[in-house]
């Protein structure tokens, strides 16, 4: 949400689901971190994750 707050939660969902696609390796480096297919939630590594690569929301 806070990378997308005029978005519904399941539409930023989606939309950060599909930058997190985009951006090179961050995909197969959430996995390594634990995360499922489909998850909704982030563990703090995770999210450390997202935004040194998306940049801070």
């Amino acid at each position: 949400m806070l990378y997308s707050p005029e978005l519904l939660p399941k539409s930023a969902q989606r939309k950060l689901d599909r930058w997190i696609r985009h951006y090179p390796g961050l995909t197969e480096r959430l996995a390594e971190l634990g995360k499922q297919p489909g998850a909704r939630c982030y563990t703090p590594a995770q999210v450390r994750e997202i935004v040194e690569a998306l940049g801070e929301p």
